[in-house]
């Protein structure tokens, strides 16, 4: 298992997942930093920055699918 969190076990079973997906690692890191330091925190204020980071990368990654899908070369062919 790949462990970013050593103080939060919960926050590391989302890790493989989404490493299963095709989550990059520097991906991950740039997700999980602010939460690190909001770890310090109590859970509430330290799950917050946990999602919101997580939510942040969620919108770039659909940003970058839309520029993508935008494309006329990413389009595929359409076959009948």
């Amino acid at each position: 298992m790949f462990k970013h969190s050593p103080t939060n076990h919960a926050w590391n079973l989302s890790f493989d997942p989404a490493i299963e997906m095709g989550a990059r690692i520097g991906e991950i890191e740039a997700m999980c930093a602010p939460p690190h330091e909001a770890a310090r925190q109590p859970d509430a204020v330290a799950s917050l920055a946990f999602r919101q980071g997580w939510e942040r990368m969620a919108g770039q990654v659909c940003d970058q699918c839309r520029s993508r899908a935008a494309q006329p070369s990413a389009r595929p062919a359409f076959r009948p």
